[in-house]
């Protein structure tokens, strides 16, 4: 004989092998809808600081590209790229990196990630300009 939570007090059950537990009585309390708000307010309160969180670092990421993307290239790194492409003179290399060193660093960065076909045309572009 056993007393189960939830049952009357002075209640008792047997409990037999093999057979299910008896189901506890249908009695809602007015502590359940409350029990369940709580819980759920919970859980949308974490998502939404989650959220916020992903967003935060989303954020971060995306103003640090744009400080590398703003800060002016190193000059050496400037020559080594103007360096590669052929068909320039050691003149017009000189004269591109100066350009370069003093424009604007978008110019640079734009170098860098045109096909290599389309580099002496740009570089040509920013000489005569």
């Amino acid at each position: 004989m056993v007393g189960l939570p939830g049952w009357p007090m002075g209640s008792s059950y047997r409990l037999v092998r093999g057979q299910p537990l008896p189901c506890l009585p249908a009695t809602s309390t007015t502590n359940e809808p409350k029990l369940q708000d709580k819980k759920r307010s919970r859980k949308d309160a974490l998502t939404d600081v989650v959220k916020d969180v992903v967003n935060i670092i989303r954020l971060f990421f995306e103003r640090k590209k744009m400080k590398e993307e703003m800060q002016p290239p190193i000059v050496i790194e400037i020559h080594e790229e103007i360096s590669k492409i052929a068909g320039l003179t050691e003149l017009e290399v000189y004269q591109a990196v100066r350009k370069m060193m003093l424009g604007h660093p978008k110019e640079f960065n734009l170098l860098k990630k045109l096909p290599y076909e389309k580099k002496r045309g740009w570089v040509r572009f920013i000489l005569e300009s």
